[in-house]
């Protein structure tokens, strides 16, 4: 990273800047075509849950590597300074990480990871039937590696 000054690597503000993220966006890649697609996501400390369904171009590209690169992003900010575009800035905190994607699918291993997920959007996780574990397919991201980067905002004055 070219700004060490903005470098994050507290794991503790890391887990709090993907809790603060509304999506995760993966980056993939299937025969050096490139696909990025954003999702919602669960996240346990440990590893990164999506859902999809059954069939799609997601799955064909999860599929064809297997490695991913993910982002998440908070609190991000355009300032346009004074009308001057070079004093135009962003301010902002991310999350890139790099890991490998697997389908789960034992009953119980799809019921945790939809709740991860659940429980990131809403305050109590549902119990899911058997038929609607059915109807989708739920992707585990063993993460191997992932760092933070922070640009707070500029007092201007």
């Amino acid at each position: 990273m070219r700004r060490k000054d903005r470098l994050v690597e507290n794991r503790a503000e890391i887990d709090a800047m993907i809790a603060g993220s509304e999506i995760v966006r993966l980056a993939l890649s299937k025969h050096d075509e490139p696909y990025l697609v954003p999702l919602s996501f669960g996240y346990d400390g440990d590893a990164i849950y999506v859902h999809t369904a059954r069939n799609g171009k997601k799955i064909e590209y999860f599929e064809a590597s297997g490695r991913v690169c993910f982002e998440f992003e908070r609190d991000v900010r355009f300032v346009r300074g004074n009308g001057d575009a070079c004093e135009a800035t962003c301010s902002y905190e991310s999350v890139i990480g790099y890991g490998t994607i697997g389908e789960v699918t034992a009953p119980s291993d799809k019921t945790y990871a939809l709740r991860q997920i659940t429980c990131h959007y809403m305050p109590a996780p549902s119990d899911f039937t058997d038929s609607a574990l059915s109807k989708v397919r739920v992707w585990e991201i063993c993460i191997e590696s992932m760092t933070g980067k922070r640009s707070p905002l500029k007092e201007t004055g």
